[in-house]
């Protein structure tokens, strides 16, 4: 007689049967496919075990005692057990259609016996009944997920809401009882959670709210819909909820007071979902490229009732900022910007990574209110979590601690600014960041550093341009060339150098030239000021961090000693070098040098004595604050000398060239305040562990397309004024 079976009433007993059972699982079935054959067994077990007890849930299943489990597991010895389980799993579903989505996954009979049979045998050894203390299968799919992650491709970027955050967003958005709470991604367990963790309260009487969710079907959907299967108030729904949205029985969409979601991140829009979805419930459009993420978020909104809808939703931190706003067609930057003049965003909350079984990145949580209070209006709170919490290391997945849940808890209740932990900011200061709702933006530990509005410093700049063009038609007048009006200032100062000695250089024209020369000075500093703003937005990036000197060679510079500088003058032969020094590094694009060194020097001698290549990224660390942290790249073979160090990524697929070479123009004036302390020097220790955030290579490579052109701008201006400083001086 066989040992009477062990009852699954807490965790350690059920990890001690699953990790038995991936062991099988691991070495008979597919990489991807073991929560799919594992799982629709044990719902299976579950039932039948049920079925044996007097409970309301068990008489309201129709389960004839010839499909139980026992009956099944006496047939082991059978040529093709596979056939069998899977007619008794398809008989069952059929009595209780309920259970369609949720045993109807698997046809075993494909498979070999083998595992099947071990699998049978080892599950027999347990009996599944309702545990009071066990989140059943939210523990069990948690633990498949941490033994068999989602291949990128199964996933594409839908993952696993466990229980910490879900209860970290239903203590956000608070719902009240009796009302609907809607997820149109029910895969993420969103509902599921909510329901165990308003279970768990022990409130009485319990709090009862109506759950309606909806989803594609999945062995993630199978197991909200298995958690959810006797809750009289839950109500699932199949389809896509983009292409097939819930409506009533006149056509238009439903409504709800709630909704929780975690939808897939980061999805492409492709031709085929531009085609599907009707878009009379996206006001602010469909983009016809990039990702559906607010797609998903203008979906949820419609989907709330009027003057009382409230939404916590999970999204990757690329919603908070991705898009052009001079980019002509639908994108993410002009569907955020409707949202957030809408007045309908109420908060935003970066938190860290690791949170998720699917992904290491750190993610975003977005609160929604379409009725704020009336001190609320006009204002979004922003959490900067992220950089706040402990930093999350490595592929296991954290929880949030109660402390870190409390505080952003209380920073929400109370709408409060707190140091470099949250803020509440006016809608106006988020228009002037381009509609950049990144919380580091507004939470930072520079809140020092305040910008002027980026549309004050664009109208200026026009207004400068302005001027800069009727100066240049005064020197022109002034120089009898009326017919080439449109020449540029380089031609005309480069033509006109000559003849404008100091003989010929009278006073009306000198007058001219400078007026000329502060016109070009003012869109200079305009210019950089633009420089300066667009870079913050773009490189205080919530992304990971990475110590420079881990992605790229950084080497130091040298000058000669004497011995050397008296060996080279005697030998007096072969050719010079360039020879960079930290003041050439003002140019930005090294074309020439002052500097020249014996080119012997430079032979057989270790990286920081070579002639470094064209392209090389070359830093001043020494010079004091008006010099530190000055960024060129050489455009002519040189080597460097002992205040300049060199910089050279690893792999340019990881780490792009331009992308750095934009970061460290952007930290130019950052080097000696923040990362020495306020010393005047930088040391190479300190360059090489400098945290360099590092986006995927696509963003790096967007980043440096978008800042680019103001570097080309700054380089011309300043060739521009050396020019009218040499004809002046002359």
């Amino acid at each position: 007689m066989p040992p009477p079976a062990e009852e699954v009433t807490n965790v350690r007993i059920l990890e001690r049967l699953l990790e038995a059972a991936t062991d099988i699982l691991k070495e008979n079935v597919s990489r991807g496919g073991e929560k799919t054959f594992l799982l629709p067994l044990l719902f299976y077990k579950y039932l039948s075990d049920l079925s044996h007890s007097t409970s309301p849930e068990a008489r309201s299943l129709h389960f004839p005692p010839e499909y139980r489990w026992e009956n099944i597991s006496n047939q082991l010895t059978d040529d093709n057990i596979g056939r069998t389980i899977t007619n008794a799993i398809g008989n069952i579903a059929f009595l209780n259609p309920r259970l369609y989505g949720i045993l109807d996954f698997m046809n075993y009979e494909k498979y070999n016996d083998a595992p099947l049979k071990k699998l049978i045998l080892l599950i027999s050894q347990y009996q599944l009944p309702p545990a009071e203390d066990l989140d059943l299968w939210s523990e069990t799919y948690e633990y498949l997920l941490q033994r068999f992650p989602e291949r990128e491709q199964d996933a594409e970027e839908a993952f696993y809401t466990p229980r910490d955050v879900v209860k970290l967003m239903a203590d956000l958005v608070k719902p009240a009882p009796n009302e609907s709470v809607y997820d149109p991604a029910l895969a993420s367990g969103c509902l599921s959670g909510l329901f165990h963790y308003l279970d768990s309260k022990h409130a009485e009487p319990k709090m009862e709210m109506k759950l309606i969710g909806q989803d594609l079907f999945s062995i993630a959907s199978a197991v909200t819909k298995m958690d959810l299967l006797f809750y009289e108030k839950a109500e699932i729904h199949y389809g896509d909820a983009l292409r097939e949205p819930l409506c009533e029985k006149d056509g238009n969409l439903r409504s709800f007071d709630y909704v929780l979601a975690n939808p897939p991140w980061n999805m492409s829009i492709d031709d085929e979902m531009l085609y599907e979805i009707d878009s009379k419930r996206f006001l602010c459009g469909i983009p016809d490229r990039g990702k559906a993420d607010w797609v998903w978020i203008q979906h949820i909104l419609a989907s709330l009732k009027e003057k009382k809808g409230r939404v916590a939703v999970i999204l990757d931190l690329g919603v908070l900022s991705r898009g052009l706003a001079s980019d002509l067609l639908i994108n993410e930057h002009g569907i955020r910007q409707v949202v957030i003049e809408q007045d309908v965003v109420e908060a935003v909350i970066s938190l860290p990574g690791n949170l998720f079984y699917g992904t290491t990145v750190p993610c975003c949580l977005l609160l929604f209110n379409v009725n704020k209070l009336p001190d609320r209006a006009g204002k979004i709170l922003f959490v900067d979590a992220l950089n706040t919490f402990q930093a999350r290391r490595g592929s296991r997945r954290f929880k949030l601690e109660q402390k870190e849940c409390d505080a952003i808890l209380e920073a929400n209740e109370q709408w409060k600014t707190e140091g470099n932990f949250c803020r509440v900011a006016p809608l106006e200061e988020v228009c002037s960041n381009g509609y950049d709702l990144r919380p580091v933006l507004y939470v930072s530990k520079e809140v020092n550093i305040h910008y002027r509005p980026l549309d004050i410093v664009k109208q200026e700049l026009v207004e400068a341009g302005q001027v800069r063009i009727a100066d240049d038609l005064k020197v022109l007048e002034y120089l009898h060339r009326p017919d080439q009006e449109n020449l540029d200032l380089n031609n005309l100062l480069e033509t006109y150098q000559h003849p404008l000695s100091k003989d010929y250089l009278d006073e009306s024209l000198r007058a001219l030239l400078e007026e000329l020369k502060k016109s070009r000075e003012k869109e200079l500093a305009l210019e950089m000021e633009q420089r300066e703003i667009i870079s913050y937005m773009l490189f205080t990036l919530d992304v990971e961090k990475v110590p420079l000197g881990e992605c790229a060679n950084i080497y130091g510079g040298f000058t000669p000693r004497k011995r050397e500088r008296e060996i080279a003058e005697l030998k007096q032969e072969g050719t010079d070098v360039f020879w960079v020094k930290a003041g050439d590094l003002e140019q930005e694009y090294i074309r020439e040098a002052e500097g020249r060194i014996p080119e012997f020097l430079t032979r057989n001698y270790h990286c920081s004595r070579a002639v470094q290549p064209i392209n090389t990224i070359v830093l001043a660390i020494y010079g004091g604050a008006s010099t530190v942290g000055k960024t060129a790249i050489l455009g002519i073979p040189a080597a460097i000398n002992h205040a300049v160090c060199c910089i050279n990524p690893h792999n340019e697929h990881f780490l792009d060239r331009l992308y750095l070479f934009c970061y460290l123009t952007y930290m130019r004036k950052r080097w000696w305040r923040d990362v020495t302390g306020g010393r005047q020097n930088l040391t190479l220790r300190a360059v090489k562990k400098h945290a360099l955030p590092l986006p995927p290579d696509v963003t790096q490579q967007e980043i440096a397309a978008k800042l680019l052109p103001y570097n080309n701008r700054i380089r011309e201006l300043k060739r521009e004024i050396a020019l009218l400083h040499q004809v002046l001086k002359a």
